[in-house]
């Protein structure tokens, strides 16, 4: 059978092929770089000598949050949800609001309370050496706070809407998840080392925890979206303005018969039923849709 040649310019194979390698060198290199610089999962949390949680607490509590299924309600590192909070936004929300009350009626020099909690979430106590992450016992007592709010959270229907009561009734259970989200929130906030901002670029964003736009988040966004649109629109330029960039064969003339000539048959003519009852399903998909959507937002009124 003779070997049937392109009827494209081998250009555009080669620059496929090239395409695919470039993709697949990035994915690698930057799935290398993700475990290479993941933030550190200490071996203990300690304040003044006593420890608050282990690695072990965390790594249960991240089986907490899998088995009740608290992605399906909220998040974490805010990815966000439709319905509960991004858990790592809130722990470090409610976190900053607790030290920002205790730093208040403390002499801070030229800081105001907002500053000093800023720089303390910021600051990284992680010691590499003796693998442990040392806290204040401002913040130790912050966590305790966190400890005592989500026991409340996960056993009452007040808090979160559409949760059950006695959702997480084990206090084990809710001193681990609360670990985890600790863990979640310091890495969020805690600066890399040598870096001015946070393992997570200081994501989620928390005005009241420093957590502020990177400059590099703000070029790489504008490069990818130039990037995107840009390279989208040269490509198109020169498919169009270059012959032998595209398909070359000359286009084959196409005779259409008139619209009167042709014989509808009992398929076609049941499409323009099919057309209208799909459009209402549709629209009633639509409507539902959105309906469903608004309840969210104030999910008390449906949540009961």
């Amino acid at each position: 059978m003779p070997r049937q040649l392109m009827t494209i310019s081998r250009r555009w194979f080669q620059g496929a092929i090239l395409t695919y390698l470039i993709g697949f060198t990035v994915l690698i290199v930057l799935a290398y770089l993700v475990y290479r610089d993941q933030p550190p999962l200490p071996a203990k949390v300690t304040a003044a000598g006593r420890t608050l949680f282990t690695r072990d607490d965390v790594i249960t509590g991240m089986n907490v949050f899998q088995r009740y299924g608290l992605m399906e309600y909220g998040s974490i590192y805010g990815h966000g949800a439709y319905l509960g909070p991004d858990f790592t936004a809130e722990y470090l929300h409610i976190t900053a609001q607790s030290l920002i009350r205790r730093y208040q009626d403390l002499p801070g020099g030229r800081l105001s309370a907002q500053e000093r909690v800023a720089a303390e979430l910021h600051e990284n106590h992680y010691d590499e050496a003796s693998d442990t992450l040392r806290w204040s016992d401002a913040r130790a007592n912050a966590h305790r706070t966190m400890e005592d709010y989500y026991r409340s959270v996960f056993s009452t229907k007040s808090h979160y809407p559409g949760v059950k009561a006695d959702w997480i009734s084990n206090p084990d259970d809710i001193r681990k998840l609360t670990a985890f989200f600790a863990w979640t929130a310091w890495t969020a906030a805690a600066n890399r080392p040598g870096k001015n901002y946070s393992y997570t670029n200081n994501w989620p964003p928390e005005p009241l925890a420093g957590n502020t736009i990177t400059a590099g988040t703000v070029t790489w966004s504008v490069i990818s979206i130039i990037g995107l649109l840009g390279g989208t629109r040269v490509i198109f330029y020169f498919f169009g303005r270059y012959d032998w960039l595209g398909w070359s064969d000359e286009l084959k003339k196409i005779n259409f018969r008139s619209v009167a000539e042709v014989a509808l048959t009992p398929s076609q003519k049941a499409v323009v039923w099919f057309l209208l009852v799909s459009s209402l399903l549709f629209l009633i998909q639509t409507l539902t849709g959105g309906l469903i959507a608004h309840y969210p937002p104030s999910p008390a009124v449906f949540w009961r």
